[in-house]
């Protein structure tokens, strides 16, 4: 891993990708310290689009499986708290996506369609930001629990 912006920019340089550094826009960074995102969801865009994609792309740090009768989408969950494993969390936001999740994570390759899907058929919105409200550990298999506020 870098530990400023010149050795990103060497690392990209020698993958043959040209990388600028603009210190003008700011730095990136996530609004909510978790973001959780449905498997629901995302077979809908690989539905769409006739191909598998990489839960990887969206950056969840929660990655759930939707029960069979979940129908919700993020806007519904907005305000919510969900409880998982020990945690309780508050449902922050939806995730406006950028360009990001058209990048596949191990070649690099930009897939435009997945945007203009999410763009077009989601408005833009894949997953949302949660809160912790309630720290504690959650455990693959734990079931989330979503609960009116």
């Amino acid at each position: 891993m870098w530990r400023d912006a010149e050795g990103a920019v060497s690392d990209a340089h020698e993958r043959g990708v040209q990388l600028e550094v603009r210190s003008d826009e700011g730095a990136y960074h996530f609004p909510a310290p978790i973001s959780l995102i449905f498997d629901r969801w995302i077979a809908e865009v690989e539905a769409a689009l006739g191909k598998s994609l990489d839960a990887r792309r969206w950056r969840p740090n929660l990655l759930a499986h939707a029960a069979p009768n979940f129908a919700l989408s993020e806007n519904d969950l907005s305000g919510r708290s969900i409880n998982a494993g020990d945690v309780v969390l508050r449902v922050v936001k939806p995730i406006k996506r950028c360009v990001v999740p058209t990048y596949d994570l191990d070649g690099g390759a930009s897939d435009p369609e997945v945007m203009a899907f999410v763009i077009r058929e989601r408005a833009n919105v894949m997953g949302f930001y949660c809160e912790v409200e309630l720290p504690g550990d959650v455990r693959v298999d734990d079931a989330l629990i979503c609960r009116e506020l």
